[in-house]
């Protein structure tokens, strides 16, 4: 028989264990479902009330106010897969501690006994210690589908009355305060959250003193998760990640640490969103917001780390904003506010030479960067031979003057896009390969970049070509390759044709857009190096102008020959 089903609330529900799908749910919504679904929806702690059965009776749930759980469906008492859980008291941890693992325990069974319901522990309102390692997913391994020899995961939800409401205190340091990870290497963990409580750790200075770990614990990846509305504080890691995928971390404060997330092996496809780094009652520069460096004995060699958004996020007081290492691409930071910050970024490390690809700014607002003790640029790649990309877009500053050497220091393979950006510097703008260029606001420059256009003149007859702009394209002790335009057949590779701009001594070729003559006062030695080259030898007062070229003879011997006297 079918069901019609009313939920008073908004939210995703996964039914696996009898269609194996994710059902989306919003407020006061009604969807018809079989009887056994029915009833084990209704049992699942989510909010579900029954409208309307087959008999055309209304039958109503009560929802328990502490815990969210159903606390009756027709006279009978539920508690499938939400626990609540209240402080002790007991500073030492050691009650607190027993008394979280006990719920999820408890969650556990209930959930297992209901054949498929959703975990929930709920921390009520006050103060908790604990003095170990928190894993919320132990023991939550079930077949699916039933019969296989597969497994997953159930998703747990493990949430508190709000930050600033419900305090977790860790006493211990050397360790992780809380552990989300598969719980084994054939599972994969996905679909849950952890929201809403201040976590307050020891302090300390141990590299495994960590708020939140998440992956890490053997290959298998943790996957579609949030992290919302939680507080780190006095850690020296607030969160790391490990083989994680899919993940977001929304309306987060990470602060007194000494590495605020921390990135290892296969963290990819995470988005950041109005989190803040660091305080601004903190008078001292401490700490890296974001560190790509985390190497654990799962993974050694870390990196290979991808596609990580921060929007709309804060940084305060860091001494690095960012420390980009290993193997890592597409970290893009957009519409985030810096202030009183040493460093935006250190990307790459001196001793490799592999760079970082597509690391942006776009749409950011760096506040007071200036401070009397910072002299490094405020983005610098760290080893000139590299093929690091990285761009700043329309970004923008309210204090253009100080002493650090640069907005970005880059080396010779570094490319760089500059799009109208309003960052004035003292000293200069750009620091490349030990030179200084100044940019004026809203100018463009794309520094180690090949330009170019594809034209289809198919229709014409003519191949698809491809028009490119190198600059420079090489350089000799006396002669520069400003720039040059080949225009290349797409379909084979060769170049139809090509022009150059060229200097020779210090002098370009060309002017306003026209061929003019080498001007000198004096011809040089005709040499290879000059033949076909017009010279216009400047005449004194009183004297002519006369105009040369350099040839060679049958004898292969170079000189100059005039071609007429003004």
């Amino acid at each position: 028989m079918a069901k019609t089903l009313q939920y008073w609330g908004t939210g995703n529900f996964q039914e696996h264990p009898y269609t194996g799908r994710i059902v989306t749910w919003t407020e006061k919504e009604k969807q018809t479902v079989d009887d056994a679904i029915a009833t084990k929806l209704l049992a699942s702690g989510a909010g579900f009330v029954l409208d309307n059965d087959e008999t055309g009776e209304v039958v109503t749930s009560r929802i328990d106010p502490v815990t969210g759980g159903i606390a009756s469906f027709n006279g009978v008492v539920f508690s499938c897969g939400s626990v609540a859980v209240s402080p002790s008291g007991d500073t030492s941890g050691v009650t607190d501690t027993a008394a979280i693992r006990s719920a999820i325990s408890t969650a556990v069974a209930s959930v297992k006994a209901k054949s498929g319901s959703i975990l929930n522990v709920a921390l009520n309102a006050g103060i908790y210690y604990i003095n170990d390692t928190i894993s919320i997913n132990d023991g939550i391994v079930e077949d699916y589908p039933t019969p296989s020899t597969a497994t997953m995961t159930i998703p747990p939800s493990f949430y508190g009355a709000g930050k600033g409401k419900t305090y977790v205190n860790m006493v211990t340091a050397a360790k992780p305060a809380f552990l989300i990870n598969c719980k084994t290497a054939s599972t994969h963990l996905s679909n849950w959250k952890f929201s809403d409580l201040s976590l307050i750790g020891p302090g300390g200075s141990d590299a495994e003193t960590v708020g939140l770990q998440v992956g890490g614990v053997n290959a298998s990846a943790t996957e579609d998760f949030q992290i919302v509305d939680i507080e780190f504080k006095a850690f020296v890691v607030g969160l790391r990640f490990e083989n994680v995928c899919n993940g977001t971390i929304s309306r987060t404060l990470f602060g007194a640490y000494t590495r605020g997330v921390e990135f290892g092996y296969n963290a990819d496809t995470l988005l950041f969103e109005e989190c803040r780094f660091g305080d601004e009652n903190d008078a001292s520069k401490t700490g890296t917001a974001l560190s790509y460096t985390y190497h654990s004995a799962l993974n050694p060699s870390g990196g290979s780390i991808n596609a990580h958004t921060f929007k709309s996020c804060w940084f305060m007081r860091q001494v690095n904003c960012a420390d980009i290492q290993d193997s890592t691409s597409g970290v893009v930071f957009d519409n985030c506010y810096y202030e009183r910050c040493t460093q935006y970024a250190k990307i790459g490390k001196a001793a490799s030479a592999t760079g970082q690809r597509g690391v942006f700014w776009q749409y950011c607002h760096f506040s007071q960067p200036y401070d009397a003790t910072d002299t490094m640029a405020k983005i610098e790649v760290q080893h000139s031979s590299d093929d690091s990309t990285i761009g700043l877009i329309r970004c923008r500053t309210d204090d253009g003057s100080g002493a650090y050497i640069a907005w970005v220091k880059v080396g010779a393979d570094t490319s760089l896009t500059w799009l109208q950006n309003i960052l004035p510097a003292t000293n200069q703008v750009i620091s490349y390969s030990g030179r200084s260029i100044a940019l004026d606001t809203y100018k463009q420059m794309h520094l180690n970049q090949r330009l170019w256009t594809v034209a289809d003149h198919s229709l014409g007859g003519s191949p698809l070509n491809q028009h490119e702009v190198y600059n420079p394209s090489y350089s000799t002790g006396s002669e520069t390759q400003i720039s040059r335009w080949a225009n290349i057949n797409k379909s084979t590779g060769s170049v139809n044709s090509s022009a150059s701009i060229i200097t020779l001594a210090s002098d370009s070729i060309c002017w306003s857009g026209l061929v003019r003559s080498r001007r000198t006062a004096a011809l040089p030695t005709a040499s290879a190096q000059w033949n076909g080259v017009i010279v216009t030898l400047q005449g004194g007062a009183g004297v002519a102008d006369q105009l040369y070229v350099c040839l060679k003879s049958s004898a292969d011997t170079y000189s100059w020959k005039s071609i007429i006297t003004g």
